[in-house]
């Protein structure tokens, strides 16, 4: 079982990362072929709306090429974009010193050879189906740079970052699919990103990874600690948010779920049959309790178990013997604002 980030701050996994390096090619002229999308993959796309996801993130600091953005960062802005024509600090929402994500699909009217051209002011790479098509890194004006891809009609992941220091910015993504005579700019309608989605973002800076970087300056853990050993115990469909933990004398686990800021959807779960010999096909999960403000604390106590909520410490009764809390008593009360680190975290007797 494996906590879920905080939104609001990087996540830290117990889970080892598995880190891919992927063989790329970005040079100019080049031809590559993605593979075609299984049509499976195609249909089970989420509901899609015209235009493109521009995502932000302030780095207050000078870059000379893209960089890899420490995980669970929240951007600075996130916001839908009809089209990849950005050449203004207005189009992008800063002027200097940040990082540019953009992604979405890029519909193929036809099979057959595109052009794609990407022309960025600083450094951009362009990833099609996560195949790296152009590779236009490193500090430099508003140039061009071209590739052509063999791509089937329909939705292609697009996947595009870029980066600007200083002084003048843009990105634009233009093409010649086939039967075209010219390069022009990809329009609205031969772009998608998700739709309904909650786009959330963060002020402050942003960091990139460092060779330097390790597990405590933001980074996943790229292994398990050789003292321990790692067990899955999460059963399938089983995804809580977890905030806290703590033993019954029975050997069974307690947990809260965080159920999201400023909501009153935190709950509360009993594991079964997570010692020993076991995993995913053996856990079993009840839920106890509902309705609570982001906990963040959980100790069983004489028999009772008790949460610290975001404004309150609070005692779950069970009246009727079937371990689900029947009365939520207020142990004591503290006042809290709109700085979600003011309230505790972890909860000791």
């Amino acid at each position: 079982m494996h906590p879920q980030p905080h939104p609001r701050r990087p996540g830290r996994s117990l889970a080892g990362t598995l880190l891919v390096t992927l063989l790329t090619l970005g040079l100019s002229g080049l031809s590559a072929a993605p593979a075609p999308a299984d049509e499976a993959v195609r249909a089970a796309l989420p509901p899609q709306q015209p235009g493109v996801t521009q995502r932000v993130f302030d780095i207050q600091v000078p870059l000379n090429d893209l960089c890899d953005l420490k995980p669970g960062q929240t951007p600075n802005i996130d916001t839908l974009k009809p089209v990849v024509d950005w050449t203004s600090a207005a189009d992008f929402g800063l002027d200097a010193n940040f990082v540019t994500h953009v992604v979405g699909q890029l519909h193929a009217p036809a099979t057959g050879a595109h052009t794609l051209r990407l022309t960025s002011d600083d450094g951009s790479r362009l990833w099609i189906d996560d195949q790296l098509v152009i590779d236009h890194g490193g500090l430099h004006g508003p140039e061009p740079k071209e590739a052509t891809v063999d791509l089937t009609a329909g939705p292609h992941a697009l996947r595009i970052e870029h980066f600007e220091r200083g002084g003048g910015e843009q990105l634009t993504l233009a093409w010649k699919p086939p039967g075209a005579s010219a390069v022009t700019l990809v329009p609205n309608s031969a772009l998608s990103t998700d739709a309904d989605v909650v786009r959330v973002t963060a002020p402050g800076r942003k960091e990139c990874e460092a060779g330097t970087d390790s597990p405590g300056d933001g980074l996943p853990l790229t292994g398990v600690h050789p003292n321990y050993t790692l067990t899955d115990l999460r059963p399938p469909g089983f995804e809580p948010q977890v905030s806290a933990m703590d033993w019954l004398p029975d050997g069974r686990l307690a947990v809260t779920t965080w159920g999201g800021s400023n909501n009153t959807a935190g709950e509360v779960y009993l594991l079964s049959n997570v010692t020993g010999s076991t995993g995913p096909g053996r856990v079993t999960y009840k839920k106890i309790a509902s309705g609570l403000k982001e906990p963040m604390g959980i100790k069983h106590v004489d028999g009772k178990l008790y949460v610290s909520q975001k404004h309150e410490l609070t005692e779950l009764n069970d009246t009727d013997g079937d371990e689900v809390t029947d009365q939520y008593r207020r142990v004591a009360t503290w006042p809290f604002g709109g700085n979600f680190h003011e309230f505790g975290f972890g909860l000791l007797y």
